[in-house]
């Protein structure tokens, strides 16, 4: 295991104070980081496409890379709210299984480690005790977290599945999946298709894409030819049709969006 590969590349802390009435939207650019916001007072209501989770104090809100959504905040007067952000480098997500957005219920040590955190987070002479507890609480709630998981997947493409994520930022092809997995080729692609809805190429390709986003949302040195290099594909105008019909939207606007932490609306 490569210790190295698991530091941070973006990390912080800080309080909100959020008014009621208050609305900050997300919506229209997916979050470039994950997040955990630990609500001291008041009400947060974050609402997605297919989810509504209303949280309260004591609750623990984790917000995945990618995800969209709008926070209503409804206080009297006013919700606070302590918030970690991070991103691990690409491929250096020891926590290799998928989550959504979801509520966890804090405890008084985490409650703790959330204040000493955001209230010592810019003082140097006590860095390596910050960093020390923000891994140390990181480590815990991704634990605390339920991993998202395809009801019917057989152990076999639940296999499939974690070979993928872990290559796809290389060429890949069938055989070796399917060697990996111990399947004939056409029995594979037809399981493979059955219980994940995809095809082991599509399912790989939205890995990279994701994969890609990161990239292009962490560094705006880096080109989107060499992003489409380092994540695997043939060429940069596949590169770029795949993304879009992820996405919605080019590897170019992507990047010009994806720099702000702040919400695209706030009313």
């Amino acid at each position: 295991m490569n210790i190295c590969a698991r530091q941070f590349t973006v990390l912080g802390a800080t309080t909100y104070v959020n008014k009621q009435g208050i609305i900050d939207d997300y919506r229209e650019r997916p979050r470039n980081m994950y997040s955990f916001c630990l609500i001291q007072t008041g009400v947060g209501h974050f609402v997605q496409k297919n989810q509504e989770l209303t949280a309260r104090p004591g609750d623990i809100v984790f917000n995945p890379i990618g995800s969209k959504f709008y926070i209503e905040w409804l206080g009297e007067p006013d919700s606070v709210m302590q918030s970690l952000h991070l991103i691990f480098p690409p491929m250096g997500n020891p926590f290799r299984l998928s989550y959504s957005q979801q509520i966890v219920k804090s405890t008084p040590k985490l409650a703790e480690s959330f204040d000493f955190i955001v209230r010592n987070f810019g003082d140097e002479s006590l860095s390596l005790q910050v960093l020390s507890r923000f891994y140390e609480t990181v480590d815990t709630l991704f634990r605390m977290l339920a991993p998202d998981e395809l009801p019917d997947a057989s152990p076999v493409i639940q296999k499939a599945r974690r070979f993928i994520e872990e290559n796809c930022c290389r060429k890949l092809t069938i055989g070796e999946i399917d060697s990996e997995c111990g399947l004939s080729r056409s029995y594979f692609q037809h399981l493979f298709k059955c219980e994940t809805g995809m095809t082991p190429i599509e399912f790989k390709n939205r890995a990279a894409i994701s994969i890609a986003e990161r990239f292009l949302s962490e560094n705006r040195e880096l080109s989107v030819e060499k992003v489409s290099e380092l994540t695997g594909f043939e060429s940069t105008a596949y590169f770029r049709r795949v993304f879009k019909r992820h996405t919605q939207k080019t590897p170019t606007s992507y990047k010009k969006t994806s720099h702000s932490e702040e919400p695209k609306h706030r009313y």
